[in-house]
């Protein structure tokens, strides 16, 4: 394979060597590492599929809170009344999508927000709880900022 590189002549070739022997198999292993979720909403539950995995279907009275930023930068927890994790999503490349399914969460379940904060990285990243109990059972570190 040396020989060959060589017989290039440059470090164009080189490179391009590199990106198909190295950089495309990346590619094709992050594929399978963040699979497509969809997630469909309606006014009383929601249903998240995924491929290779048997549909998740969430009632939203079975939620007792939503946590976002907590844990990871865009990332959203749902847990239970029990404090059991139902789901996270973590959209890397569009977390935008989050605030929709948040909003019509916390429309058809009447959630308030608490807001806070914490530091990753020496940046400051907003907290937001979403809950319909005024004192929520939630770790004193979630909502205080981590150094």
């Amino acid at each position: 394979m040396a020989d060959k590189v060589n017989g290039m002549g440059s470090a164009k070739g080189a490179g391009f060597v590199v990106g198909i022997v190295v950089i495309a198999p990346l590619f094709i292993l992050l594929r399978f590492l963040n699979p497509t979720v969809v997630v469909d909403i309606d006014d009383r539950k929601m249903t998240i599929r995924q491929k290779g995995k048997q549909d998740l279907m969430i009632h939203f009275n079975a939620i007792d809170r939503l946590e976002l930023n907590v844990k990871n930068v865009n990332r959203l927890d749902i847990y239970d009344k029990q404090n059991n994790l139902l789901v996270y999503l973590q959209p890397n490349n569009q977390p935008q999508i989050l605030q929709p399914i948040i909003n019509n969460i916390v429309n058809a379940t009447g959630f308030h927000a608490i807001r806070g904060s914490r530091k990753i990285m020496g940046n400051k990243i907003d907290t937001l709880l979403y809950s319909n109990r005024v004192v929520s059972p939630v770790p004193a570190h979630s909502l205080q900022s981590n150094k």
